[in-house]
């Protein structure tokens, strides 16, 4: 800290305040002496800030003599690579492809998801374009890591002040300065029918037949196209989200009367925000607490929202990182007969192009 406090004074001089500078010789030399007995991070750290005070130091001696690096967090690694690229080192920086994940919306990010103000995979992320920009590779994959940040931003902002300025400054250094005149406007060509659009969000309807052809001014937009179309078969798809479920009763074959949980299992390989899960529900069943949503247990996981309708239960949630969740709904079977269990469905609320379903089952009830 040492270094910060200096550099930090040193400014409020040049600006013109009255400020003492304290001399930091002993906090130096005392960095010197310890430097191989302190921490890797602490190794980082105060090169950076003796670099701030003494521009003479031999930065680089100290550099190559930091160790154990490979067993640091991801982003006091980003750190160290940083200064090493600083310095003129050019490491392999293959290792960080074990750190990639993506979104089901296609946006590529590095390191988990964290609500962490230190490390979280926001300021990776950012930490990774500014180590691929100074070797110029960060156009390989930039396209998916300023989907991420758009993906981020929420309810007209990014999550607080810090990251918003850092994410701004990526997309500064991407799409220049927007002059106020330009902004949020996109022309839209259907057909031979062309429209300015410049309020958001907008929907339209096309023909089938109809082709589409968009150009935006100034800022990025997010664009769905979908379609909806009856399936009287559905059959299962696997290929966002993997969705299973099955009926369980105690006495194996179900009963008119029994009391049954329908049991839902959902699995996911990429992270997802604003998701619905629609478990319907048999014809002859019946909830067995009808119009509370306390009843759904859930494992993995806990919504946001949950609702009942008379046909099926719809669970909502912000976000659901990759891994698997399960939920139970207790139910009871009024009616003897074969049913239609209709497939439960996984999609993205706003881009319901992403999806995943069970196939249609039949259920019998004695």
């Amino acid at each position: 800290s040492f270094g910060s406090e200096f550099v930090a004074l040193r400014m409020a001089k040049e600006m013109g305040y009255l400020v003492s500078i304290p001399k930091v010789d002993f906090e130096i030399n005392k960095f010197i002496f310890e430097f191989d007995v302190l921490s890797t991070n602490a190794q980082i750290e105060g090169i950076k800030q003796v670099m701030q005070i003494d521009t003479a130091f031999k930065v680089k001696s100290f550099f190559t003599r930091i160790k154990n690096t490979e067993k640091l967090p991801l982003s006091e690694r980003l750190d160290y690579e940083l200064l090493g690229q600083k310095l003129g080192f050019q490491n392999d920086l293959s290792w960080l492809n074990k750190y990639e994940n993506q979104t089901v919306l296609g946006g590529l990010f590095y390191g988990e998801k964290s609500y962490s103000p230190y490390q979280n995979e926001v300021l990776t992320t950012l930490k990774v374009v500014d180590l691929f920009k100074k070797r110029q590779i960060f156009s390989d994959k930039q396209q998916q890591i300023l989907r991420f940040l758009f993906e981020l931003r929420k309810n007209n902002g990014w999550r607080n002040t810090y990251e918003s300025a850092r994410i701004l400054e990526v997309l500064v250094d991407y799409f220049g300065e927007i002059k106020p005149e330009e902004k949020s406007f996109v022309t839209v060509k259907i057909g031979e029918k062309v429209e300015t659009i410049r309020k958001f969000p907008a929907e339209f309807f096309v023909n089938a037949t109809d082709s589409i052809q968009f150009k935006t001014q100034a800022n990025p937009f997010f664009i769905s196209v979908s379609q909806k179309v009856f399936v009287s078969n559905p059959e299962p798809v696997v290929k966002d989200f993997d969705v299973k479920t099955k009926l369980i009763a105690k006495s194996g074959q179900i009963q008119s009367g029994e009391i049954i949980t329908l049991s839902v299992d959902i699995s996911l390989s990429k992270l997802a925000d604003y998701t619905m899960l629609e478990i319907p529900i048999p014809a002859s069943c019946d909830y067995l607490l009808a119009g509370d949503s306390s009843d759904i247990r859930m494992k993995g996981t806990r919504a946001d929202f949950a609702e009942k309708f008379k046909e099926k239960t719809n669970i909502y949630f912000k976000n659901l990182t990759a891994g698997s969740y399960h939920f139970e709904i207790d139910l009871v079977a009024r009616f003897s007969g074969t049913f239609s269990l209709n497939p439960a469905k996984v999609e993205l609320m706003y881009f319901p192009i992403f999806f995943g379903r069970e196939g249609i089952k039949k259920v019998v009830v004695d």
